[in-house]
């Protein structure tokens, strides 16, 4: 919807692929000044496809990572906005963008810290003086998150072992797209949920899907280096990552109903 953005507006899209490339198209039309930053691989195929640099030149900028250097959004705008290389982003900032590109294993803090935001910080539209302290901590600032890092990893022990518990009663197993897949009919669970039974070798990528109110929403997720979640996802209108996509559609596929009320 752009029927609130006036002609002298400067327009910022943040981590955020839109449905419709026509949008993003309208919006560059109307404005002086557009940003894009964006590290999915949906938007960088939109920018390309739509050829978006011939139709808005600066000021504005498309701003996005690379498949060989995945970078969440946090982490393109930190480094643009300060103009610093990415040594130089707060380590926090750090912390919760390598959770975002799924690069986990990197730091140890990276899922306790994750953990204990969600459990701490909420949401930032209505604590936004506690996200502030991600950006220059002092002295007591990095005294406290040290701390909730270890309450995380109490919260993160808790996880995985009710999610061991529930993913064995609720998971099955099904083909989709020529894929196998191990499936859930819930959504918003982390990857950790599947850990104890997600097997690469085993299964190509994990589908979770729900109905929310008036749609179905469907998302994927792999460890796979052969396999591409976003390329699976635009097959039906969605996108997103190689490791990590969704769409959302009215009905859902064919394929799924049958293994639901059918077995198979």
């Amino acid at each position: 919807d752009t029927t609130d953005i006036e002609k002298n507006d400067v327009v910022a899209i943040l981590d955020f692929c839109p449905d419709d490339p026509h949008v993003v198209q309208l919006i560059m039309e109307q404005v002086p000044v557009f940003y894009w930053f964006d590290h999915h691989e949906s938007s960088r195929k939109m920018y390309e496809k739509e050829k978006f640099k011939d139709i808005h030149t600066p000021p504005g900028l498309f701003v996005t990572d690379s498949k060989e250097n995945p970078m969440a959004a946090c982490e393109l705008l930190y480094m643009y906005m300060y103009d610093c290389e990415y040594q130089d982003i707060p380590y926090y900032i750090r912390l919760l963008g390598r959770y975002d590109v799924w690069d986990h294993a990197s730091d140890p803090q990276v899922l306790p810290f994750q953990y204990a935001m969600r459990a701490w910080l909420g949401d930032p539209r209505t604590n936004f003086q506690q996200w502030k302290k991600l950006l220059n901590p002092s002295k007591s600032d990095n005294q406290l998150f040290q701390k909730l890092i270890e309450h995380g990893k109490f919260i993160q022990m808790y996880e995985a072992k009710e999610s061991a518990k529930k993913a064995e009663t609720l998971c099955f197993e099904m083909e989709f797209e020529g894929r196998k897949i191990l499936a859930i009919n819930r959504t918003l669970e982390s990857s950790k949920f599947f850990e104890s039974i997600y097997d690469p070798k085993k299964h190509d990528l994990i589908l979770q899907f729900a109905y929310h109110g008036d749609f179905w929403k469907l998302s994927f997720r792999t460890d796979r280096d052969d396999v591409n979640c976003a390329e699976l996802a635009e097959l039906w209108g969605g996108g997103g990552h190689q490791g990590s996509s969704g769409c959302v559609l009215k009905e859902l596929p064919e394929e799924i109903l049958k293994r639901i009320y059918n077995n198979g």
